[in-house]
């Protein structure tokens, strides 16, 4: 099961396809980035954000489908991201004031 989507494997020891795996990679990537942000904002926000737009776009590209299931992970990593870039952002415009 990934995602709530079922995929129904001939056998329980085949292994998964190198497309998921690379979609867990770079789910990954964009837990690391906004570990990154509790420290530098900008950068882990950014890395955040571009992984996962990166990620459904790759999905899309290699499986040719989409799933409203990938949503659920944006709920929980795009906001805080979000949130670290006002940080940002604000935290620059009191340095500058």
């Amino acid at each position: 099961m990934w995602y709530g989507k079922t995929v129904i494997l001939k056998d329980s020891t085949e292994p998964l396809p190198a497309t998921d795996w690379f979609s867990i990679g770079l789910s990954g990537v964009a837990i690391l980035g906004i570990a990154l942000a509790w420290r530098w904002e900008l950068i882990g926000a950014v890395i955040t954000i571009i992984t996962m737009i990166l990620r459904e776009l790759l999905w899309v590209m290699l499986r040719a489908d989409w799933m409203v299931e990938f949503l659920i992970f944006w709920l929980f990593v795009v906001p805080p991201a979000i949130l670290f870039l006002v940080a940002w952002g604000l935290e620059r415009k009191i340095k500058q004031a």
